[in-house]
């Protein structure tokens, strides 16, 4: 297993006596999670607490996908029909766009390197419909202002329609979902070639899907396709290692798969079926179908997001009709059950954004900051490996007090600011 690069860059360290400086704690803000609205124009809002919309922005037309800069809690939105990238203040859902002079036509897929300095943008190029000309632009973000801008740095040539774009957790590659050519490719990131693709896909295999892992070099890719796989990518031997059929009559034709926060399990939406397949992926260079679990949710299910509770949401986004809904996961890490749906107002939800684990201090998730979290704390500096096993629902991330995108030795000193309240 690679080094959590992102998480930690000290692993020798002394604490100071912090107990020495606590005062009472105090109550964490609740969490939220952003969905866009494909159906509309607009990203909602939704309380993690209450399961309620307590807000909504305009992007422009068909919001598609998200990208989060967590150090400065912004969101990169592709609003698909307006040809452009919107940002978006999660916390007060001041919207702006983003002039990048040069941006491809009618964008779909959005990432954000770990340094929160490039998004990568899946586009139809210059002529704006599904041809050659269709590309992976590069976007090199100046974040100095609100709003920020953006300079195209490469254009990369995919093939017919490039429809979803994942980063592994290094930044080092890019793993691009060609839906129509079909392909699957893997670009550097420092060079900008594609270095490896999948070999000998079936014309109708429609790569759709895809996430990385937290921690391994791996990018698991679904094919939407009657194939209704997932690909294994290795970014190791750059290359698609194993073909992992999703077992189910008729073909579960998967749209999205995302894995839990500690990567032990992989959850798959299967569209045309209107289920949510699990796969154990504790070894996940070989993931394994658990057959128990076929989890009915709604009409066209597509993105999940895993909520600190234990709950995940489901967005049932109901293609191409006014309205679709989200589903509930419960017990996601142990036996889980589906509930729903909630939420039938919403406007084709598609993709999330989750803020419901940024609660920065609190590393034992218990909704407070106080001494209670000072033993996750030096855990979570020691040894990620040993925090995330024994706080498996929690986000490692709520360690970074400093806010710089890495839990390490200097979140200590903002860490005991946070404890003294």
């Amino acid at each position: 297993m690679r080094e959590k690069t992102r998480m930690m860059r000290h692993s020798h360290f002394m604490v100071p006596v912090m107990a020495l400086l606590i005062g009472g704690g105090h109550a964490v803000g609740g969490g939220f999670v952003l969905v866009t609205e494909r159906e509309g124009t607009m990203v909602a809002k939704i309380s993690t607490t209450t399961d309620q919309i307590i807000g909504r922005a305009t992007i422009g037309n068909v919001p598609s996908e998200m990208a989060v800069d967590r150090l400065r809690r912004w969101v990169y939105v592709s609003a698909h029909l307006d040809h452009k990238l919107v940002v978006l203040n999660a916390d007060t859902l001041a919207a702006a766009d983003v002039v990048i002079p040069g941006l491809g036509k009618l964008p779909i897929g959005v990432a954000i390197t770990p340094d929160y300095r490039r998004v990568l943008v899946t586009t139809r190029g210059t002529d704006g419909v599904i041809s050659s000309d269709d590309r992976l632009d590069v976007v090199e973000l100046d974040t100095s202002a609100w709003p920020p801008t953006g300079s195209l740095v490469s254009s990369i040539p995919t093939g017919l329609h490039p429809i979803k774009v994942c980063i592994d957790h290094d930044g080092r590659y890019a793993v691009v979902a060609v839906r129509n050519e079909p392909a699957i490719l893997i670009v550097d990131l420092q060079t900008y070639a594609i270095v490896g693709q999948a070999e000998n896909l079936p014309s109708d295999a429609e790569p759709e899907g895809c996430d990385a892992h937290p921690s391994d070099p791996l990018i698991y890719v679904t094919l939407h396709g009657p194939i209704s796989t997932i690909e294994v990518v290795d970014l190791v031997t750059l290359s698609v290692s194993r073909h992992v059929p999703i077992v189910h009559t008729p073909p579960a034709r998967p749209s999205m798969g995302v894995f839990t926060p500690d990567g032990t399990r992989f959850y798959v939406s299967g569209q045309t079926v209107n289920k949510v397949f699990l796969f154990e992926t504790s070894d996940p260079y070989n993931p394994v179908q658990n057959m128990s679990v076929q989890l009915p949710v709604g009409q066209q299910p597509h993105d999940i997001v895993y909520l600190p509770d234990g709950r995940a949401y489901v967005a049932n986004t109901n293609n191409q009709q006014p309205f679709g809904s989200l589903a509930v996961i419960h017990n996601y890490m142990a036996s889980p059950t589906s509930s729903g749906p909630i939420l039938t107002g919403l406007a084709g939800p598609l993709n999330f954004a989750n803020f419901a684990w940024n609660a920065l201090g609190d590393l034992n998730c218990d909704g407070v900051v106080n001494f209670d979290d000072i033993n996750p704390f030096v855990v979570a500096l020691s040894d990620p490996a040993a925090y995330q096993a024994a706080y498996p629902s929690c986000n490692i991330m709520n360690g970074d007090c400093n806010g710089d995108g890495f839990v390490d030795f200097d979140d200590i000193n903002p860490f005991v600011a946070l404890l003294s309240g």
